[in-house]
């Protein structure tokens, strides 16, 4: 899915990894709230700094940074 509107001011952004990200769970922080994130790479640690590729509904793609 392609990122919609609403959400590209986290496209690009630094979050901060609050639940182990894995490849189909995980959770983020940026701007004050959390979110449903996953990674095509290897698991990324709490408290990690990823970058956020995409927006698929309501999950990010990140990759650690």
């Amino acid at each position: 899915k392609v990122s919609t509107g609403l959400d590209d001011k986290y496209i690009g952004k630094v979050a901060k990894v609050v639940k182990e990200v894995t490849n189909t769970d995980g959770r983020v922080a940026i701007y004050g709230e959390e979110w449903q994130a996953v990674t095509d790479g290897e698991a990324i640690a709490v408290g990690s700094e990823v970058k956020i590729l995409l927006n698929d509904s309501i999950i990010f793609k990140v990759e650690k940074i």
